[in-house]
């Protein structure tokens, strides 16, 4: 009888390290087996460390996961996760099903890599355009060769797999947008840091492809070193090669001299000032549209290398000193694009928008413009200004001509009223 208490401990202790253990032997053994077949699947390295895996209650983890680029791409992971845990339906397994209630993922970084059209080429093909286009292509093509060997053969269709993430959470993420056209000096970055938040209800194939039937809501920082905090909350369906979505967002307290490259081409420099905007992006099987209202805020400028340069039929000195006079600026960007269209660049699209608005700000203050403008001259020269016309062009730059420097005129004037 006294022998029994240690034989039950001795069990319960075998039982435990049996359990443990079993999980890590599932590991092993499916480790390289999923490598292989994701590998396969999306047609790009993956390599898994440290997998976990127990068929009840379905937990499963892994130490690492890493997706990288596919080939003709930079050497940066498409995907890179230090850290992955979650409950999954192992036995579903069998029938082609990957049922996931949860899983979480830990700084993960997620690259999207966009590829701008090649000077000797006319058109870029779609699967060049992206590394996500590259894989969903990949799938595609796969799909195709299958159905074309089963039919060849009489073999009717068997069942194809279904995904269900029923939440995927992130903690501590990045996201990194990146633009690598020919020119490496046109290259742009969008990078989002200290990403948290969720997505919940994937689900591939979609059952709909025009719903929105994923939630999306992050917050993070926006910005390579120095972060500004945003928010972005809406509806989405990523599970479809033409993405749609409605998400609402807002960047608070951004630094304007970080975002110095958004007056690229006109000749003003930003020193300081501070921005905040409010986004609403729509998007229909991959046409985007979006009103965002972007507000500055303590602006402060210098002129270029010529300061006697004009902009928009205004001098640039008067142009800045209206400008930095403003203690709000209001402006209406709007953008409009499709996303999959090698020759659409999101960054240079809001940088054109912005500017655009920019100008039509110009247009519609011309007198106020003037009144400063003739204070800030001292009578060392007049400026006549011409009546704003279609002729002030939009886009990045665009200078005319519709101001006259009359030298001396403003001393013979004074000098006549005295007489």
């Amino acid at each position: 009888m006294k022998k029994l208490p240690l034989f039950l401990i001795s069990l319960l202790i075998f039982l435990s390290v049996a359990y443990i253990s079993s999980g890590w032997a599932v590991g092993w053994y499916l480790e390289p087996r999923l490598e292989r077949l994701l590998t396969d699947w999306f047609g790009l390295p993956v390599e898994i460390e440290g997998l976990y895996g127990h068929p009840w209650p379905g937990r499963v983890s892994a130490r690492r996961v890493i997706f990288h680029n596919p080939s003709g791409f930079g050497e940066t992971p498409h995907l890179d996760t230090l850290g992955l845990w979650g409950e999954m339906d192992l036995l579903k397994l069998r029938d082609k099903e990957v049922v996931v209630p949860y899983v979480v993922l830990r700084r993960p970084q997620f690259l999207i890599e966009r590829r701008g059209p090649d000077p000797e080429k006319e058109v870029l093909e779609t699967e060049q355009v992206s590394n996500i286009n590259q894989w969903l292509y990949h799938m595609k093509e796969k799909r195709r060769v299958r159905r074309e060997k089963r039919e060849a053969a009489g073999i009717p269709r068997g069942k194809s797999w279904h995904v269900w993430l029923g939440k995927i959470e992130i903690e501590n993420g990045t996201f990194i947008y990146q633009s690598e056209p020919k020119d490496e000096k046109a290259a742009k970055r969008f990078i989002f840091r200290n990403l948290h938040g969720a997505l919940t209800g994937f689900e591939w194939p979609t059952p709909d492809p025009e719903g929105l039937l994923q939630h999306v809501e992050l917050e993070g920082d926006f910005g390579d070193r120095f972060g500004t905090p945003f928010q972005i909350i809406g509806d989405a369906n990523f599970a479809t090669k033409q993405v749609s979505f409605d998400l609402k967002g807002i960047v608070r307290e951004g630094e304007l001299d970080k975002q110095s490259s958004l007056l690229e081409g006109l000749p003003v420099q930003v020193k300081g000032g501070h921005f905040d905007l409010n986004i609403h992006a729509v998007c229909r099987s991959g046409e985007l549209e979006a009103e965002n209202e972007l507000i500055l805020r303590e602006l402060e400028l210098d002129a270029g290398a010529n300061p006697t340069d004009r902009i928009w039929e205004v001098p640039v000195k008067a142009w800045m000193a209206f400008l930095t006079s403003e203690k709000v600026v209001y402006l209406d960007v709007r953008l409009k694009g499709k996303i999959t269209d090698p020759k659409f660049e999101v960054y240079r699209a809001f940088q054109k928008a912005f500017q655009d608005s920019l100008r039509k700000k110009t247009a519609n203050s011309v007198e106020k413009i003037k009144e400063i403008s003739i204070r800030f001259t001292q009578g060392a020269e007049k400026l006549v200004f011409a009546t704003p016309t279609k002729a002030m062009k939009s886009g990045i730059g665009a200078l005319s001509n519709g101001m006259q420097r009359v030298s001396g005129a403003a001393g013979q004037e004074k000098s006549e009223e005295k007489a």
